[in-house]
């Protein structure tokens, strides 16, 4: 079976818990909590692979022991790590996640904006038909052996893009840049600040197959060329928000590969995602086939 590829971050999570959130010039007690292997990418392609299916992470890291204590999570994941290009110019990665009131506020590290290389085995691998799980920002610095953008090549093969555009959102350049890409998801603060319009129109008018929304408890939103469905969320107790997009970006980028009909992707990625907001850290999300089964069944006749 041809590997997914993902192209994208990983970190270092610190986490606190905190009663509120200050304002300036204010103070606010917090207490630390465990630390986690996060980065949205990296907690899309963790969440992939749990699922059994094989999969390559790119991205560009230092050679500092952070970062070896993070290929090491990614390899013990099941993910490979080949790919993975080193430049030490690159600060170490990490985020700062504060639990607040249900929520979280999160602080990251500025990553450099250093071309992220590919070898030419690495582009042979990547230029052949399957999907790629990235975000706008690290496409753009993806490169082949001699420098070159590397898009075109992929197009040209087949490989199908699965962007997380996130709470950015999308603009009529970047929707140029990357027209024909497969799946485009969004949260319903990124799709507010999209330049979209008229959603089957702008997907025929960029060669997008389908773009999905996530709306948090509410579910999740679909839209093709031809047609919209809907996922209703799961009433669940949650304990940590952080990673539940990442989660349903994975598990739907598994069911792509599965070739499962759209609404069965849909419900499937809703329930996964919902799942991982009952669990404390980035790699919540992180499950089998059957236990996601499993958790649907038994909070859907709940």
């Amino acid at each position: 079976m041809t590997p997914t590829f993902f192209l994208g971050d990983v970190s270092l999570d610190r986490y606190f818990e905190a009663e509120r959130w200050p304002g300036l010039a204010d103070r606010a007690a917090m207490r630390p909590l465990p630390a986690h292997v996060g980065g949205m990418v990296a907690n899309a392609a963790r969440v992939f692979a749990g699922f059994g299916a094989p999969a390559e992470f790119v991205t560009i890291l230092n050679r500092g022991e952070l970062c070896a204590g993070l290929v090491s999570a990614l390899e013990a994941a099941g993910l490979g790590t080949r790919f993975i290009a080193f430049d030490d110019a690159e600060p170490d990665p990490q985020t700062l996640v504060f639990l607040v009131e249900g929520d979280d506020v999160i602080l990251w590290s500025e990553a450099s904006q250093l071309p992220i290389p590919l070898s030419a085995a690495g582009l042979e691998s990547l230029a052949s038909r399957g999907f790629l799980y990235s975000t706008l920002s690290r496409l753009a610095r993806l490169r082949g052996p001699a420098g070159e953008p590397v898009l075109p090549a992929l197009r040209a093969a087949g490989r199908a893009l699965v962007i997380d555009l996130d709470v950015d959102g999308i603009d009529e350049r970047a929707a140029q840049q990357v027209a024909g890409a497969h799946t485009l998801l969004v949260n319903e603060h990124g799709f507010d600040r999209s330049e979209i319009g008229d959603v089957p129109d702008w997907l025929d008018a960029h060669g997008f197959a389908e773009l999905i929304v996530t709306l948090g408890a509410q579910g999740a939103r679909l839209y093709t060329r031809e047609t919209t469905i809907e996922a209703p969320g799961l009433s669940v107790d949650v304990v940590d928000v952080t990673g539940a997009g990442d989660t349903f970006g994975g598990a739907y980028t598994y069911a792509l590969t599965q070739s499962w009909p759209a609404q069965r992707r849909l419900r499937f990625a809703t329930a996964a995602a919902a799942r991982a907001v009952t669990h404390l850290g980035p790699a919540g999300g992180v499950a089998t086939v059957a236990e996601v089964a499993s958790f649907a069944a038994d909070n859907e006749a709940s």
